[in-house]
């Protein structure tokens, strides 16, 4: 069952740093077809986009990725206690 708990904790840090880098990258304007950036996208795509839809930019800001953090820290904590038997 570690193993398992090691497992999730890794894909959920690991999606979170990939949030956080594209993030980071939308500061800078780099190539869109560039294959780090496109495959940044794909992956992270899938969650931030439908966020975006949901809630506006504040002064022109995207705060989805602040969003996407979050809930992706409330599902981590809850699969790992749904694993852990309450």
């Amino acid at each position: 069952m570690q193993i398992v708990v090691w497992f999730i904790n890794l894909l959920f840090q690991l999606l979170t740093v990939l949030i956080l880098v594209r993030a980071v990258l939308s500061w800078v304007q780099l190539d869109p077809y560039h294959p780090l950036v496109r495959t940044l996208r794909q992956i992270t795509d899938p969650l931030l986009v439908p966020i975006q839809r949901i809630v506006p930019p504040i002064s022109g800001i995207d705060i989805s990725p602040i969003v996407a953090l979050i809930l992706i820290e409330v599902l981590r904590r809850l699969v790992l206690l749904l694993l852990s038997g309450f």
